[in-house]
């Protein structure tokens, strides 16, 4: 737009000297259409220029890292005068993906439409918003610039990997301990254990045929319940004030880390329930691929404190299970509640991110048998 301007400027110039030089009637025609083309190019802008509709859409809203995606946009021209220079100016929070930028001039024909579509590569697990911050407009003669916004915007979900697992000390130290840590869950249909009269709440299932012909009463079979394994996991989702590109690392580790031990766990056959700051913890399912999506969906934020959130989860429960925490800090607070589940009966294998393995307080809960794990030596 500065080369256009200089250029009309130059051309102004040269003109008035012409009139200088020769006092003729259509060298001031000329300066007279000169001096009114920048009025008319503005005027046509202003009325025509902003009559355009702007559509977004992605190739994928859900990705899993490291796949990529395609943003498309549409440009709708309702007027009937081209857009003769348009430049859209793409806006994403890209700290873990990189937009294959285009933001080059093109034109719109009168009632016509120009698509353009940029590719996508995601770097880190997250949510992040995709689209257009404005369209900038350009009057025919590339003097005046203007700003049309644009408040739609698109999120893309790039959902963590799932990386596989050899083993985990799943219930070890409970089972060393001879303490039952399971809760009752469903009965086990093959070991009938004893016989009783029927109840009406009983299914047709349930009646032993033979026994209740002897007896010429209905008699039900009394099946044994089976024990149901259970964990949680509890995710410390606390997020800096100012993000750095280790930050965003560790937050993308520990997520990857997350949704690894779920796989695990849950073809262990465990129920899962998954907590974190923010939120309400998740009913315990067996289905990974819910709590996959469950945990895809979690957000990272710079309010709460997981020490905080640990103890009123001790206060709040005390049924022994496994528990599997993921947390970047360790503290002497993580420490002390961790301490006081493990006293509750918990299995507990701690996940630590970004502290050395000689740390004191690592020292401090493998000496309590603790199990203490950097996921990334794994």
């Amino acid at each position: 737009m500065a080369k256009n301007r200089v250029t009309y400027g130059v051309v102004v110039f040269v003109l008035l000297l012409f009139i200088h030089l020769h006092d003729h009637s259509m060298t001031y025609w000329a300066v007279y259409a000169l001096l009114l083309a920048p009025i008319l190019s503005l005027l046509c802008t202003l009325i025509f220029g902003r009559r355009l509709t702007v559509t977004e859409r992605l190739g994928a809203n859900y990705v899993t890292k490291g796949e990529g995606t395609s943003y498309t946009l549409t440009v709708k021209n309702r007027s009937v005068f081209p857009c003769t220079a348009v430049r859209p100016r793409f806006d994403s929070e890209g700290r873990g993906i990189e937009i294959g930028r285009e933001e080059n001039y093109f034109s719109v024909p009168p009632r016509g439409t120009h698509e353009q579509t940029v590719h996508i590569q995601t770097k880190y697990r997250g949510h992040y918003p995709i689209g257009v911050r404005d369209i900038l407009l350009y009057d025919f003669l590339g003097l005046f610039r203007f700003r049309q916004a644009h408040s739609g915007a698109l999120e893309l979900t790039v959902r963590p990997r799932v990386l596989p697992i050899n083993y985990l000390p799943l219930g070890s130290a409970l089972q060393d301990a001879l303490v039952v840590k399971h809760n009752l869950g469903a009965e086990d249909n093959s070991l009938i254990t004893d016989l009783r009269k029927y109840q009406p709440t009983d299914g047709y299932k349930k009646i032993h045929w033979k026994a209740s012909a002897k007896k010429n009463e209905l008699i039900s079979k009394q099946f044994q319940e089976t024990e149901e394994k259970t964990a949680v996991m509890l995710l410390d989702n606390w997020r800096p004030a100012i993000e750095t590109e280790e930050s965003r690392a560790t937050e993308d580790a520990m997520m990857e880390a997350l949704v690894s031990v779920m796989a695990y766990v849950s073809g262990q056959g465990y129920r899962i329930s998954l907590g974190a700051m923010g939120q309400s913890a998740t009913a315990f399912d067996a289905g990974f691929d819910r709590l996959y999506r469950e945990a895809s969906d979690l957000r990272f934020s710079e309010g709460g404190d997981f020490d905080t959130y640990l103890e009123d989860y001790v206060r709040a429960h005390q049924n022994a299970m496994d528990l599997c925490v993921f947390t970047p800090r360790v503290t002497e607070r993580l420490v002390a509640a961790l301490g006081t589940l493990q006293h509750f009966g918990y299995n507990i294998i701690l996940f630590y991110f970004d502290t050395p393995a000689d740390d004191p307080q690592i020292k401090q809960l493998r000496e309590s048998n603790i199990h203490c794990l950097d996921f990334r030596e794994l």
